[in-house]
């Protein structure tokens, strides 16, 4: 599966979490860290209604697909800069066909 540069539209930044001690109160805060950033292209594959802690949400799939630079996992996330949209990696593999690219499957919504 090719994908032309051009299809690689969607500025994206690969983030994970830190933890830190505030010096003053010694709460522990988690901030979510950029790392990198790529082009990618960003496809909708499905959405699903469910219910979560009692409330109704919505969760929507995706592939995105990148030139493939850093290692990722299912403790980071991928924001979309242009939206600010944030999906949680699910499960990132590899194209056989390019192996400079990647598709990510990740969800966007309450997970």
């Amino acid at each position: 599966v090719a994908i032309a540069a051009g299809d690689l539209d969607t500025l994206v930044e690969f983030q994970h979490l830190i933890e830190n001690r505030d010096p003053a109160t010694n709460e522990l805060k988690q901030t979510w860290v950029g790392f990198g950033r790529a082009w990618a292209k960003v496809e909708p594959i499905s959405t699903r209604e469910f219910v979560a802690s009692g409330a109704n949400g919505a969760a929507m799939t995706a592939k995105i697909v990148f030139r493939y630079h850093v290692t990722l996992n299912s403790t980071h996330r991928i924001k979309v800069l242009d939206s600010g949209d944030v999906y949680q990696v699910e499960g990132v593999v590899p194209i056989p066909a390019d192996h400079k690219k990647a598709a990510l499957c990740s969800s966007l919504g309450v997970v």
